[in-house]
């Protein structure tokens, strides 16, 4: 019996060497560089925005790389995180600095572009990323690439009034306003009495010049045209 042991225990120690590796150290490994890669306030007290944005890049390719458990979140974070640098706009005065900021924006947005054809490839049919990644593409303006993803979302989930409320502002992006009316419309008569349906609604008929009609349809569910400048 013992000439076995030679042989099992060894065996025993890598099987609990190879679990650690994979289910305690990549995973954590992963997470320390998803945190390094969402430090923006930190890093930005450390070196120039360019840096900033080349150093979050490598932290995250590096943390999707890994492929562990943290992969997922990896790539979740990095597209959220790309979104926000995206909208962040660093008050450069250096020709020499602003180029080099907009020239690493570019890499990251390449980057992260690509990044999410591997996972619409990987995932398919997942409303939750297809909804992340239209987010994604409505706020760098790409409205034709939002288009796409939210409307694979809208129709898995024609229902989510979120989903249609982006598409429909990838459709206003693009100006397809009877598209979006359309859509504002069957949003909002799924929920008449919700305020953020009325809204949505309510702004599509502006842009789609059908102010009249929605004003109809409103006064039918005993309602005023409920308006609000900030939505606009």
């Amino acid at each position: 019996g013992n000439q076995y042991g030679y042989i099992i225990e060894p065996l025993a120690v890598l099987f609990v060497l190879t679990m650690f590796w994979y289910a305690v150290y990549k995973p954590y490994v992963a997470n320390t560089l998803i945190i390094k890669g969402i430090d923006v306030n930190r890093l930005v007290q450390q070196m120039p925005i360019d840096k900033v944005l080349t150093t979050q890049l490598d932290a995250f390719k590096q943390a999707i790389a890994l492929n562990s458990f943290g992969t997922e979140e990896a790539r979740e974070q990095f597209v959220q995180l790309g979104a926000r640098l995206y909208s962040y706009n660093p008050n450069i005065t250096d020709p020499a600095m602003q180029k080099s900021y907009l020239d690493a924006r570019n890499t990251l947005l390449l980057e992260l572009k690509k990044e999410i054809d591997t996972v619409a490839e990987e995932t398919k049919d997942d409303v939750r990323q297809y909804t992340l990644f239209g987010g994604f593409f409505n706020t760098v303006h790409d409205y034709v690439d939002a288009q796409i993803y939210l409307g694979q979302a809208h129709a898995i989930s024609p229902k989510k009034q979120l989903v249609s409320f982006d598409l429909m502002t990838a459709l206003l992006g693009q100006g397809k306003y009877a598209e979006a009316y359309q859509l504002g419309l069957e949003t909002y008569s799924y929920a008449p009495k919700y305020a953020a349906a009325q809204n949505a609604y309510a702004v599509a008929s502006v842009y789609a010049k059908k102010e009249a009609d929605a004003e109809k349809i409103f006064k039918q569910n005993g309602q005023v045209f409920p308006l609000s400048p900030e939505v606009i």
